[in-house]
């Protein structure tokens, strides 16, 4: 997965939201903070992100199997179909907890860096509150993101091509 294209653009994009988000809400508000961890539980609601991009990576990941051949070479070389759809899955759902990471830590690190640059206040009132919420949020986001991918997955397993897939009645608004 790591020499795929779309994987690392994707990365590359989580990347540059993590960083275009801590200017757009430093902008906005300031940088000074209760707690540490405030900044995550401001930016919870934007990892909506995900759900418009993650469709488009499940779409492609499930059906290039079909569309390359490396499908039927692995079944002949003597892998389940079972096992090739498990260890879809599970690079998917892997692929999902990465980019979350990814975007979190990206944007807290970058947002204390702002707020230290700055010369902001950062405090110290709340912070196992924030943790807390904070857990649950990406916990909900890792869970429906995985559930989101899984049926994009499917869809994909059972149209086999990659256009059709990304055009069906689950990803159609991928295809305006």
């Amino acid at each position: 997965m790591r020499k795929d294209a779309m994987f690392r653009g994707i990365s590359l994009l989580v990347l540059l939201a993590s960083a275009t988000l801590v200017i757009m809400m430093g902008s906005r508000g300031g940088y000074d903070l209760q707690n540490p961890l405030q900044p995550l539980r401001m930016i919870a609601p934007l990892s909506l992100l995900f759900y418009f991009i993650m469709p488009i990576h499940a779409c492609f990941f499930s059906t290039e199997g079909f569309e390359y051949g490396t499908l039927k070479t692995r079944i002949a070389s003597g892998q389940s179909r079972a096992s090739y759809v498990w260890g879809k899955f599970a690079m998917m759902t892997f692929a999902v907890i990465g980019w979350l990471a990814q975007f979190y830590i990206l944007y807290e690190g970058l947002y204390l860096i702002m707020s230290g640059v700055t010369g902001a206040s950062i405090g110290g009132v709340g912070w196992r509150k924030e943790a807390v919420a904070f857990l649950t949020i990406a916990g909900f986001n890792a869970l429906y993101l995985t559930a989101y991918g899984t049926v994009m997955m499917m869809t994909g397993f059972l149209i086999r091509k990659t256009a059709a897939a990304a055009s069906s009645p689950s990803c159609s608004y991928l295809a305006t």
